[in-house]
């Protein structure tokens, strides 16, 4: 090839990103659920997300038509995905990737501020992606954080290139900080601690050093417009679809109640904050790497006050909820990028004299380093449950042989047509998915919520079955089915909600049972409408 195609095809300042963004591509086909390595995502949580994203195509209105509890943005996103893919998760991993490759390119810009070896700097960005795929808070990719995680990133870029003062930030850095903040209010508003403390900070150092006029001129009102450009897309989008009251209601009112208790308001947020203590607590390694980079930062002059209290105040923030599990903790992630550069920056600024390296030898030994620093965070015990095309079980021995055999039987009872279900006692577990269907009826899977927080679900769910709405339901058992009928029945009593099982009894029989693991079994059931000649057990009755 002349090398004058070469330079367009690949300009000269482009080729020093080939070998880190290929590094990248390779770990992220181990490292995502979604990866077309792996027979699919198991991962209910984004199961859930592209059943959500599939419908959104197909014209079905979240909130309205079809309830999940996260926000329409990261709905957009997934149905982006299906439309990549809409059989497989192969349009979620390309997702990913994209914004996995966002994050390295926001790292390899705070490296550049950082780092004054340009010859280094793509090699360090590999930093961001690993701290966002490499450990156990990742799971197995697309959940919300994952994607807010860049919005935090971009959010400490700005305060890194404005030298940690805030009032300098450019005004079109504080639009996009807006709109990053509504990219992460629409995706899953708890995670929006980290926007709020620097809102908090901006108004903080804006006392006696600029006027009131200038505070809402210059600072307030660029946030505002890019927050405002987001929520306007969204809300004209849904007030178009008359679907105003159910995104409120859904989004806010009913998700305001997800972990809620009747005891007082401070002891619950004491209660949440020990348990999310616990949580955090489990990565004590990358505790400890925050603080030997905040330390590494103030012996550089550097004030970290903001990085730290942005850690403080969005762990205090997510507390409200009185949720927190492992892969919330991805919104204060973003941070550990920031320790490690300091780390590595160290690293090569440190004199070996004694071993008398070179500049080479020195950054290959620096490398050797931050690999053995990283190995402590690539934990993801998630990854033991994802299969390897060609394979049949998982690392932890378990299968999809129900989705496989489930779908089967649901499409032959219908004549290959989609047949319609509903997810009793669980979110979606790929059957959706294996079948190719859509939700037919609005609650179509069980959220983690009680009667209690969500009557509107279980009488959604006592309608369904009562008249039959939908043609099959799948229960999930924490064991190995029954074989014996009676047991069986038992086992479905103990896991589906009480004011279920009357109506589910009456209008559905058994038509198939399967197990993935020990821990991990199904019950397929069908209308009492429906042929019996096939892949029938016993009436449940």
């Amino acid at each position: 090839m002349p090398n004058h195609i070469k330079k367009i095809l690949l300009p000269e300042n482009l080729k020093k990103f080939i070998f880190p963004v290929s590094i990248i591509i390779l770990a992220s086909l181990a490292a995502l659920g979604s990866s077309p390595f792996y027979l699919t995502n198991p991962w209910d949580d984004s199961n859930a997300m592209l059943t959500m994203g599939r419908s959104f195509l197909h014209g079905i209105l979240p909130f309205k038509d079809a309830v999940d509890q996260r926000g329409p943005f990261l709905y957009f996103i997934f149905a982006i995905a299906a439309l990549i893919k809409n059989n497989s998760f192969l349009g979620v991993y390309i997702v990913e990737l994209i914004n996995i490759l966002v994050v390295y390119y926001f790292t390899y810009r705070i490296v550049k501020i950082m780092t004054p070896d340009g010859s280094k700097q793509p090699w360090i960005a590999i930093i961001g992606p690993i701290v966002l795929f490499g450990t156990s808070a990742f799971y197995l990719g697309g959940a919300p954080e994952e994607f807010a995680f860049t919005s935090v990133l971009y959010l400490l870029f700005t305060i890194v290139r404005s030298n940690y003062d805030l009032l300098r930030i450019q005004t079109k850095q504080l639009a996009f900080i807006g709109l990053n903040f509504g990219f992460v209010f629409w995706n899953k508003y708890s995670m929006i601690g980290p926007f709020i403390v620097f809102f908090i900070l901006l108004t903080f150092y804006s006392v006696k050093k600029i006027s009131l006029k200038d505070y809402f001129l210059k600072l307030v009102l660029p946030i505002f417009i890019g927050f405002s450009l987001v929520s306007a897309i969204i809300l004209f989008f849904f007030v178009l679809s008359n679907g105003l009251n159910d995104l409120i209601q859904v989004y806010f009112v009913q998700n305001m109640a997800y972990g809620n208790t009747p005891s007082p308001f401070l002891f619950r947020y004491i209660a949440s904050i020990a348990y999310i203590a616990a949580i955090v607590g489990m990565h004590t390694y990358v505790l400890i790497i925050l603080a030997i980079g905040w330390f590494l930062g103030i012996k550089n002059s550097q004030n970290i006050f903001p990085e730290i209290i942005i850690f403080i105040g969005s762990i205090l923030i997510m507390a409200i909820p009185r949720q927190y599990t492992d892969y919330y903790n991805l919104i204060w992630l973003p941070l550990l990028v920031f320790a490690l550069i300091r780390i590595v920056n160290s690293l090569l600024n440190s004199k070996v004299e004694t071993l008398h390296f070179n500049n080479k030898n020195r950054f290959f030994a620096v490398l050797a380093t931050v690999l053995v620093v990283f190995l402590p965070f690539v934990n993801n015990t998630q990854l033991g449950r994802l299969i390897v095309k060609g394979t049949d079980k998982a690392a932890d021995y378990g299968n999809r042989n129900s989705q496989e055999l489930f779908a089967k039987i649901m499409l032959q009872k219908t004549n290959s047509a989609k047949p319609s279900l509903v997810m009793l006692n669980s979110l979606d577990d790929g059957f959706f998915l294996a079948t190719q269907s859509l939700p037919t009826t609005r609650f179509w899977h069980k959220l983690n919520m009680t009667p209690k927080q969500m009557p509107e679900m279980y009488a959604d769910f006592n309608e369904t079955l009562s008249k039959q709405k939908v043609q099959f339901v799948v229960i999930r058992l924490k064991e190995r089915p029954a074989t014996s009928v009676k047991l069986l029945k038992e086992q479905i009593k103990h896991e589906v909600d009480p004011s279920l099982v009357k109506n589910l009894e009456c209008n559905y029989d058994i038509s198939a049972i399967s197990a993935n693991r020990d821990n991990l079994g199904y019950v397929l059931l069908q209308s009492k409408e429906m042929d019996k000649s096939q892949y029938y057990i016993s009436k449940l009755n």
